[in-house]
C-alpha cells in the first residue's frame, strides 16, 4: 500500500513539473519596438524577437531578399531581410505599410571579413575580364551579387556604390577610426509580416 502511494505521488509530481515547463525561446513574445528605438540601441535587440512597423521605402531588385522600412522621417530607416519561411519580398510592397515580426541580427565587419570580401571582388573582376566578349561587353552580375551579400553599401544601404573596392577601403578607414574590433550593421530577419494598408 505504501509503495502504491509513493508511485502515485511521484507520478503527480512528474505531471505538475511537466505542465509548468517554460515555453521554448522560439515561442517567446515579440517585443514591440519603433524604428527610432531599434536604431538608437540596436545591440539591445540582437537575437531577440521584435515587432516593428513602417512604410516600405525600397525592395532589393536582386532577388527581393531585403527591403527597407522607414518611420516618420527618411532618416528613420531599417533593413529587413528574408528569413527561412520567406523566399523573397515582392517589389509591389514599396509604398505599403507593413508590420514585421523577426529576430534582431548584426553583421560584424572586421578586418578578416573585409579581406575576404576584397578577395571575392578581385576574383570576380579577373573572371569578368576573362569573359569579356569582342564586343566590349562585360557581365557585371557577379559584382552586384557581391555587393548585395556584403551589406549593400556603407551602413547597409541598398544603393550600390560604383566601386566595391572603394567601398571596402572606406569601411577599412571607418573601422580604423572607430578603434573597435568590428563595425556592426544591424537588421531584422523577418519571420512573418503583414500589410497594414
Amino acid at each position: 500500500m505504501f509503495r502504491r502511494m509513493i508511485c502515485i505521488a511521484s507520478l503527480a509530481l512528474l505531471a505538475i513539473s511537466c505542465s509548468s515547463e517554460t515555453t521554448p525561446e522560439s515561442d517567446e513574445t515579440a517585443i514591440p519596438v519603433s524604428i527610432v528605438d531599434f536604431n538608437a540601441s540596436p545591440a539591445d535587440f540582437v537575437d531577440k524577437k521584435v515587432v516593428v512597423s513602417g512604410t516600405v521605402d525600397h525592395v532589393c531588385k536582386h532577388g527581393g531578399k531585403r527591403l527597407f522600412i522607414m518611420g516618420d522621417t527618411p532618416e528613420d530607416r531599417l533593413k529587413i531581410e528574408t528569413g527561412e519561411k520567406i523566399s523573397a519580398f515582392d517589389v509591389l510592397l514599396e509604398g505599403s505599410t507593413i508590420r514585421v515580426e523577426g529576430i534582431g541580427c548584426v553583421l560584424k565587419m572586421d578586418e578578416a571579413y573585409l579581406d575576404n570580401w576584397e578577395a571575392e571582388v578581385l576574383a570576380n573582376e579577373e573572371e569578368h575580364a576573362e569573359e569579356e566578349h569582342g564586343e566590349g561587353e562585360v557581365h557585371d552580375e557577379g559584382e552586384a551579387h557581391t555587393e548585395e551579400e556584403h551589406g549593400e553599401g556603407e551602413g547597409g544601404d541598398d544603393h550600390h556604390h560604383g566601386d566595391p573596392l572603394e567601398q571596402i577601403n572606406e569601411l577599412r578607414q571607418r573601422l580604423a577610426d572607430s578603434g573597435e574590433e568590428y563595425i556592426g550593421f544591424y537588421h531584422i530577419e523577418c519571420l512573418i509580416f503583414e500589410e497594414l494598408d
